[in-house]
C-alpha cells in the first residue's frame, strides 16, 4: 500500500471520498503550516510537536518578533530537516491584533515562501469568535 497525502484543508472529493493531492508543492505547504502553527501540547500523542509562535500574540513587539523567528528556527531543525530555512519576517499590527509571517524555504533547488497569520480574538468556551481584537 502506498502512502498518499491527504489534501488539507481536509475535503471530500465528487464520489464522497477522502480528497488525496500529488501536489509537491501543495504537500510541502501543508506539512509547513501544520507544524508550525500546532501549540505544543495540542497533539496528545505528540506534546512536543508544533512551535510557540502562538505565545508571540501576548508579548511586546520585539520580544515577539523574536519569539517567532526562534520558533520557527526550532521547528524547521526538529520537524522539517527535509527543508533548509532561508528567512522568517513578521510583521506586527497591534492595531488590529494581527501577525503575519513570512516564511521562506527551501527544498532540492526549489525557493518557496509563505505566509502565515495569527490573529487574536476573544474567543467563547466553545471556541467561536465573539470579537477580533
Amino acid at each position: 500500500m502506498s502512502e498518499r497525502p491527504i489534501s488539507l484543508p481536509f475535503s471530500f472529493n465528487s464520489l464522497g471520498e477522502v480528497a488525496y493531492t500529488t501536489d509537491e508543492k501543495k504537500i510541502i505547504q501543508d506539512q509547513v503550516v501544520l507544524t508550525v502553527m500546532t501549540k505544543f501540547g495540542e497533539r496528545v500523542m505528540r506534546p512536543n510537536f508544533g512551535s510557540d509562535v502562538q505565545k508571540a500574540l501576548f508579548e511586546n513587539i520585539e520580544e515577539s518578533a523574536e519569539t517567532i523567528k526562534s520558533s520557527v528556527a526550532t521547528c524547521f531543525a526538529t520537524w522539517l530537516p527535509n527543508l533548509e530555512l532561508i528567512d522568517v519576517n513578521p510583521t506586527i499590527d497591534t492595531d488590529n491584533g494581527v501577525i503575519d509571517i513570512q516564511v521562506e524555504y527551501r527544498k532540492g533547488l526549489v525557493t518557496l515562501s509563505q505566509s502565515l497569520q495569527l490573529t487574536s480574538g476573544l474567543y467563547s468556551r466553545s471556541g467561536d469568535l465573539i470579537r477580533k481584537a
